[in-house]
């Protein structure tokens, strides 16, 4: 069974595709080989109960929303659900813009009248501009694998606006402004407080003193000589 739907997913790019002409066709056409399908075919979206088919979905990146199909089988032989997938489209531009992840489901093996329900998660990452939401599934049908389009929903996606009520911005602020304060705190206590005390620290050259010399002349003690030798005595010559 995984078997059936990995080749069944694998498979998708190759499919021929329905055309479906409305929001919720019993009768699409298959442009490839002229025949109608009853078929009927179309979702909900959880998050959004009251959103009308022709109104404006506004979502926010990093929003989830959920699709919920309901599918009938009005064929008179079965036929077989096996996965979803789809594109987002420009508003403006319909080409391609993002690729829907195509996920396999069931298979769910529908006989006449059946009706079932599945869902399609689809997680929105997108450039915040406007898009028509195109979802499609994937049936077996006389043993083919084929994409049917379901209907376009207008979309509006949002980038998140940060709020001042924010619990994740009131916290990040909260640690930004204790970092600061640390900062602040540190610079004045190394450097301000120093300063307004009058110890900030100075350098100055160093002062190299002059070592006293080993040879200097003693001084001299006279307490010990004789006092006739202190004084002078001048001799006179007598003449002659």
């Amino acid at each position: 069974m995984r078997l059936f739907k990995s080749l069944c997913v694998a498979a998708l790019a190759f499919m021929p595709v329905f055309a479906s002409a409305d929001s919720q066709s019993e009768k699409i056409a298959d442009p490839n080989q002229g025949q109608l399908i009853n078929f009927e075919v179309d979702y909900s979206i959880t998050e959004y109960p009251n959103l009308s088919k022709t109104g404006v979905l506004q979502v926010t990146n990093g929003d989830t929303i959920n699709l919920i199909y309901t599918v009938v089988n009005h064929e008179d032989h079965v036929v077989s659900v096996v996965g979803h997938g789809g594109f987002m489209n420009g508003a403006v531009d319909p080409t391609i813009q993002v690729n829907l992840t195509a996920e396999a489901v069931g298979p769910y093996q529908l006989e006449k009248g059946e009706t079932i329900n599945f869902v399609q998660k689809i997680p929105i990452d997108f450039d915040a501009t406007s898009y028509q939401l195109s979802p499609e599934i994937y049936l077996v049908m006389n043993q083919e694998i084929k994409r049917l389009p379901v209907r376009q929903q207008l979309t509006l996606v949002e980038d998140v606006t940060i709020s001042n009520r924010d619990p994740q911005l009131i916290f990040l602020v909260t640690i930004l402004v204790g970092i600061a304060s640390i900062v602040i705190y540190g610079v004045y206590s190394y450097f301000v407080k120093a300063y307004l005390h009058g110890t900030a620290p100075v350098y100055t050259k160093p002062v190299i003193t002059k070592k006293k010399s080993k040879h200097t002349k003693p001084e001299f003690d006279s307490s010990w000589v004789p006092e006739a030798h202190l004084k002078k005595t001048s001799r006179t010559r007598k003449a002659h």
